[in-house]
């Protein structure tokens, strides 16, 4: 007979505090655990063990408004989410120590670029300024670098250590907006394009934009399309369809 282990965790109950929700909430998740457990065949042969582990449940928080939630803290009245104060200093000093010393080992590049990544899951922004850092991660594993000797690093991963040190992670500590990684339903849908003589676009209203490029630009495609798309948001800012273009919007640009 073979015997299967199978773990059922990183699930959550969310709820409206009205009338008896809270006290339902709480038996939710048990029941649903337990219903997809249980076997299907009431005369079923194998002997089957209740699949819910009481002692781990008595080690959860319970309901709360503020849970910790896969190592973020998840404020349901200001909805925010925030990085634990644990791990921000903990994190934090390794920065600092990396930026000290200017250089690091394989095992801890890798690790630093982990935890930087698990931190862009509230910033998504922040990927642009994690790349040099996975780049260097990648080179060195490619090159079966030891994991243990360190490394100096180049000054342009240093400086975006340094942004994440003293700007990013200590934001993500004070709570970001979960309109920030939530969906929104677009108001606008809009596309932009760009090629070595133009760029331009357009939107499901029917309103659209073009202009040549100069003689002088000297990019390659993808800056162009990147600036277009630059280019009709601030469009569509002045016009004044986004009053926030620095904040979430709810604009779908496609290009």
């Amino acid at each position: 007979m073979v015997k299967l282990n199978i773990f059922i965790d990183d699930r959550i109950t969310v709820t409206p505090d009205i009338g008896s929700n809270r006290h339902r909430a709480v038996q939710a998740m048990l029941l649903a655990i337990h219903a997809l457990c249980c076997p299907l065949d009431p005369n079923e042969p194998i002997p089957w063990d209740d699949c819910l582990l009481f002692g781990k449940l008595d080690e959860g928080e319970g309901l709360s408004e503020c849970p910790t939630i896969l190592g973020w803290v998840v404020n349901t009245r200001l909805l925010t989410i925030v990085l634990p104060g644990k791990k921000f200093n903990r994190w934090n000093q390794d920065l600092s120590m990396i930026l000290k010393w200017n250089k690091v080992s394989l095992a801890a590049m890798e690790s630093t670029v982990g935890r930087l990544n698990h931190a862009t899951m509230a910033y998504p922004i922040m990927h642009y300024f994690l790349n040099r850092s996975q780049n260097i991660s990648v080179h060195w594993a490619i090159l079966n670098k030891s994991k243990k000797v360190e490394r100096y690093l180049p000054s342009q991963v240093l400086q975006d250590l340094q942004l994440w040190k003293n700007n990013f992670l200590p934001r993500i500590h004070q709570g970001m907006s979960m309109n920030l990684i939530s969906y929104h339903r677009p108001t606008v849908l809009c596309w932009f394009d760009a090629c070595p003589s133009g760029m331009g676009g357009f939107d499901h209203l029917g309103n659209a934009w073009c202009f040549p490029n100069p003689s002088t630009y000297s990019c390659c495609t993808e800056t162009l399309n990147n600036l277009s798309g630059v280019h009709g948001l601030y469009n569509y800012h002045m016009a004044g369809y986004l009053k926030r273009p620095f904040g979430p919007q709810r604009i779908f640009p496609q290009s």
